[in-house]
């Protein structure tokens, strides 16, 4: 990897090393002294007032830019907008920015007037001057809330005590929520200022958020296996490019061919981001046909490929890469126009020209994958958390409500590239029954679920680490009637998922295509409408489109 290829690490001055939890920097923050709280609090206001213009500037100022940039007739453009709400979004997204101001400034306002607001803040006279005074945090520092047991506990008062005892619980379970919340961030944003942190250094700052949002040990342990799961895919990272600093030779490392054109390479924090100059090389990795007994890279997959600008993929042949990968179609001009489109009408201030385009894109991308790496295993022990409170209370409409939910995130991924193959099969002249009848097909080159599926039966049974921990909590060794019940259950609901519910998503997604080809869009403008809208998502997109083309022809 070149040198110039390196991402440089954006300077922030509001991402100083903190001491304390509770310490959240921002820019103007003020010692005593050094400004007074009712100067800071007219500067935040007229600073929020500042951005929030310029924000509505650079949009419009986007919409016009790139309007010009695809070469369309002013009458298309206005078309073009009309059809997909583009000016509507932009008026949605400027009242919520207004709004969000508006609210952020009275808070503002509120805390240095001294009122009382929901954090209980007092206000107290000292010496002829208002100072505030902050009430203390319903969790005390070292406290260990633990959710659960605190309900337990509720539910064994007496009725007079019980409404008291719930809002204390409310109150304290919105704290931690927060605060964790705000650890997460706290994390994103240490780990993009310095990449090669240390996992003592990050574990040093957990202890401290713990402490302060009596964090549980259940809650402890999730985060660091959370921040180990960060070093563990940055170390592969760094040390794949370390040993491939040829852009070429990584290329051919990573998918196991060489490529047929220009690539470069760019390493983040716990991404490889490869920009690909040639089609071929693109849609290898869009395919994902690089993996084990795949089939060779055929024009279909060229041209379904192509209808993308980049993409991010969960696999790779290098077992500790996986979910590591990022790749950017340079090699055709479609994808060229529709980045360049996207990042300018739907993304409105990214502020990049030229090739500064591709660096927004990959920040964009890395923001991504860095959440991604601390939501997976929280969605994760969140559905376990649900399954087994519901199951030790006997609740096996509860435990099929978490196990169903699980399952519908696990199905997203699949959902995204099912939407690519519909497309590719639609434009193509592929009827509809037999493009429905390809992706449904469990044995077929695109069952998308078939490792989730089995990931998650082997969990049930016990067969791999975190199952057999689970296996042993509920003793189903022994107990054969809820074992049975479980998996009797797992199977109810992995059909009504995998099977009945995807097959309802994928008809839908099919006629609401077929229902804009028959309203008078031509198959260009019906992929152009829908290809950066969910699948699930079509049939209201649809919707909205025609009843907008109604509304215009009266």
């Amino acid at each position: 990897m070149t040198e110039q290829n390196k991402i440089e690490q954006i300077p922030d001055k509001n991402l100083e090393k903190v001491e304390k939890p509770s310490e959240i920097l921002q820019e103007g923050t003020f010692e005593r002294g050094e400004i007074s709280p009712e100067t800071f609090a007219q500067e935040r206001i007229e600073t929020i007032d500042q951005e929030v213009a310029q924000l509505e500037h650079e949009g419009r100022r986007g919409i016009e830019s790139a309007s010009a940039s695809v070469g369309l007739e002013p009458a298309k453009v206005q078309q073009a907008q009309k059809e997909t709400a583009t000016k509507g979004k932009l008026e949605q997204i400027s009242e919520s920015v207004q709004s969000f101001a508006n609210d952020a400034t009275e808070k503002i306002k509120s805390f240095f007037q001294g009122k009382k607001d929901e954090r209980g803040q007092v206000q107290k006279e000292t010496e002829g001057r208002k100072e505030v005074e902050v009430a203390p945090p319903p969790i005390k520092p070292g406290e260990q809330f633990f959710p659960e047991l605190e309900l337990k506990n509720i539910r064994s008062l007496p009725k007079n005590e019980q409404r008291q005892a719930l809002e204390t619980y409310k109150e304290k379970l919105a704290y931690q929520k927060e605060g964790i919340a705000m650890m997460q961030e706290g994390f994103i944003a240490t780990i993009r200022r310095n990449p090669d942190v240390l996992v003592p250094e990050l574990n040093a700052n957990l202890v401290k958020w713990a402490k302060e949002y009596g964090m549980s040990n259940d809650q402890i342990r999730v985060a660091v296996n959370i921040l180990q799961e960060y070093l563990t895919k940055h170390r592969a990272v760094r040390e794949f490019s370390a040993k491939h600093p040829n852009d070429q030779e990584a290329f051919e490392a990573c998918f196991g061919v060489r490529p047929h054109g220009k690539v470069e390479l760019v390493e983040g924090p716990i991404t490889l981001y490869f920009r690909c100059f040639d089609s071929k090389d693109y849609a290898l990795i869009h395919s994902q046909k690089f993996l084990p007994s795949s089939e060779t890279v055929d024009k279909k997959d060229i041209k379904n490929a192509n209808k993308s600008a980049g993409v991010s993929i969960g696999t790779s042949r290098i077992k500790n890469l996986k979910g590591t990968i990022i790749a950017e179609n340079q090699g055709s001009l479609d994808a060229k126009l529709d980045r360049a489109f996207s990042a300018k009408i739907f993304s409105l201030i990214l502020g990049t020209h030229g090739d500064e385009l591709w660096r927004g894109t990959l920040i964009h991308e890395e923001q991504h994958a860095i959440k991604r790496l601390f939501e997976e295993p929280l969605r994760r022990e969140e559905f376990f958390d649900n399954f087994w409170q519901s199951l030790n209370k006997n609740d096996m409409d509860g435990a099929e409500n978490a196990l169903k939910n699980y399952l519908r995130h696990r199905r997203e991924e699949g959902e995204v590239r099912a939407k690519d193959e519909i497309l590719a099969y639609l434009k193509e002249g592929v009827s509809d029954s037999a493009t429905l009848r390809t992706l449904m097909e469990k044995k077929g080159l695109y069952n998308y679920f078939k490792n989730s599926r089995k990931d998650i039966e082997d969990y049930l049974k016990g067969k791999n680490e975190m199952g057999k921990v689970f296996f042993q909590a509920f003793d189903l060794a022994k107990n054969k009637d809820l074992r049975k019940g479980i998996l009797s259950s797992f199977k109810k609901m992995d059909k009504q998922v995998f099977e009945e519910e995807y097959k309802d998503i994928l008809k839908s997604g099919i006629d609401s295509y077929r229902t804009l080809m028959r309203s008078g869009y031509s198959q260009d403008q019906t992929i152009a409408l829908l290809i950066n809208e969910p699948l699930d998502k079509w049939k209201k997109v649809v919707d909205r489109i025609l009843e907008q083309k109604n509304k215009d022809k009266k």
